[in-house]
């Protein structure tokens, strides 16, 4: 973990999308795309820390690439 409460990420790379920005991620062995309002003045290779709402997580089976529906994720 980066500060309190946040997820150490590493920067791959940016897309700018108008009003938005997606962040292709690494943590640990693990790639994830984080979609941010606006343009971030960040490069490949910064190191952010992540946080967000559960409700904004879409996870995503590795085989098939097929959205995990949230009740299959309820522990």
């Amino acid at each position: 973990m980066a500060e309190e409460g946040r997820v150490k990420a590493s920067i791959e790379a940016i897309e700018y999308h108008g009003a938005d920005s997606i962040l292709e991620c690494r943590v640990g062995d693990q790639s994830l795309q984080v979609r941010v309002e606006g343009i971030r003045r960040l490069n490949r290779g910064d190191t952010v820390g992540l946080t967000w709402a559960p409700s904004a997580v879409h996870v995503f089976d590795e085989a098939g690439g097929h959205r995990v529906e949230r009740t299959a994720l309820a522990v």
